[in-house]
């Protein structure tokens, strides 16, 4: 109907990937006059390439979520379809979280799983270098403060007769 908002989720069993130069499917091709009636779709898939090459270059807005983890889910959204892959340069990004409201209303397999979180490479190794900087730093501290504290050495007197370094170097020569 005119001004409706259909949601299709797993939208590539519908758009599937088509081989280079084959005919738009005529379903394929109702999408480039549907925004004149209003209706408004929301294909969900887990990824564009997924979806046939002339759906994508009919997308108007492409909003991409993504779950980084212990850093949170994260929205973006640009102005056509784009690589996911390349979330860094959405023209739009912001941190993002699952409105408690709408969990009735789906039924999603992965609820009964429980998510194991783990700690990210970049953040391990940040860990790393933190810890290994300090004990630098206190080894530095340590050594330096030892080196000031320290008793000088007492001068050793010279034998009688020989006079030191100079007579060293004679005796030497």
């Amino acid at each position: 109907p005119p001004n409706s908002l259909i949601v299709l989720d797993e939208a590539q069993r519908v758009f599937r990937v088509r081989t280079a130069g084959s005919k738009v499917p005529d379903h394929v091709a109702a999408f480039e006059t549907v925004r004149h009636t209003g209706v408004t779709f929301v294909l969900i898939t887990q990824n564009p390439t997924f979806l046939d090459s002339h759906i994508r270059k009919l997308v108007g807005q492409h909003v991409h979520l993504r779950d980084a983890g212990l850093l949170g889910r994260w929205y973006y959204e640009w102005p056509e379809c784009a690589n996911p892959e390349t979330f860094n340069t959405a023209p739009i990004k912001k941190k993002w979280s699952l409105p408690k409201s709408s969990f009735g209303l789906y039924k999603s397999s992965s609820l009964h799983i429980k998510r194991k979180y783990t700690v990210p490479p970049v953040l391990m190794l940040f860990i790393a270098c933190v810890l290994i900087a300090a004990f630098l730093a206190y080894r530095v501290y340590y050594r330096t403060g030892q080196l000031t504290t320290a008793t000088p050495a007492k001068p050793v007197a010279a034998e009688q007769g020989r006079g030191g370094v100079a007579s060293a170097l004679a005796v030497a020569v």
